[in-house]
């Protein structure tokens, strides 16, 4: 589970209202009641910060969850019940949205991909660019859609560092030898350990993964012993010849497919046979869920 109320996460919040010149004290007596509803359907995550964000703006702030990360919910659901000072309420939700509204409209994204992989074993995948606490709130975002992270222990050789290195067996010998002085012991942290093996939670499990363009090349890497192939701006009719080959040479070799992968294509591709999809646009600005703060109950004092 993640953990919102890590010194992070706090930081965060706090240079965020400090950037918004939230005031501290808000003097207008006026009390009431307010919901937070989606306004379209949408893939709840965010709540906890949202909430966080509430009550750090004002502590007297009382919320209700309607809802929980990972929920689905249609427009006009509610998803906070908010009660307190309505100006505070006001000021909070505009951070509040800024970031449960980019959670959920990643979150909500990632769904609509996995819907069109139904009935296939193709799974959503984005790779981790690195640690920072954004990027871990974005790694929430797509696994509570139901996608997956592929982390930062991964090597990835691209055509450009292929033809450095002098080919594919070349490059993949320098990949093992920077593994192996990478692949040093250590313990996970309570969020890379879910869904982690057993195995592998004494050391770094390092992947090293190699993109390839035709039969030429993709032969030449199982040759090398090479067990993970990356299928980059290839149609989903060409992934497929290369997967089915690829799969009656080596079968239980890892292949994912990245690129211009859309919610109308994404199907075809999950139908060629790859293990993971990983769609650019997920990693691409990605457009905010839209929320709105209705005020049910205003009681002046």
């Amino acid at each position: 589970m993640f953990d919102f109320h890590s010194k992070a996460i706090e930081q965060l919040i706090n240079r965020a209202i400090a950037d918004l010149a939230v005031q501290d004290d808000f003097t207008t007596d006026s009390q009431g009641s307010a919901r937070v509803i989606g306004s379209q359907d949408l893939v709840c995550a965010g709540l906890p910060l949202a909430a966080i964000v509430f009550q750090k703006v004002d502590p007297t702030i009382e919320i209700r969850h309607s809802v929980n990360d990972g929920d689905f919910v249609r427009e006009g659901d509610s998803l906070l019940q908010i009660s307190g000072n309505i100006p505070a309420m006001i000021h909070a939700a505009h951070l509040a949205f800024n970031f449960m509204g980019s959670l959920s409209g990643l979150a909500t994204l990632v769904h609509r991909f996995t819907e069109q992989l139904q009935e296939t074993s193709t799974k959503i995948r984005t790779l981790q660019t690195d640690n920072s606490v954004l990027s871990e709130l974005r790694q929430y975002a797509i696994q509570t859609g139901g996608g997956s992270v592929c982390s930062s222990n991964i090597i990835r050789l691209g055509t450009s560092q292929i033809e450095l290195a002098g080919g594919i067996r070349a490059a993949l010998d320098q990949a093992h030898s920077d593994a192996s002085i990478q692949m040093i012991p250590r313990s996970l942290t309570a969020y890379e350990a879910v869904g982690s093996s057993p195995e592998f939670q004494g050391a770094e499990a390092l992947e090293i993964q190699i993109e390839v363009q035709n039969e030429a090349e993709l032969r030449e890497a199982l040759d090398a012993g090479v067990e993970s192939l990356l299928f980059l701006a290839t149609t989903p009719e060409a992934a497929k010849q290369l997967i089915e080959l690829a799969r009656s040479l080596r079968p239980d070799c890892i292949i994912e497919i990245s690129g211009k992968i859309t919610i109308h294509n994404a199907h075809a591709y999950a139908q060629t046979g790859a293990d993971f999809l990983s769609p650019s646009a997920l990693t691409d600005l990605t457009l905010p869920a839209r929320l709105t703060l209705l005020v049910d109950n205003p009681l002046a004092k």
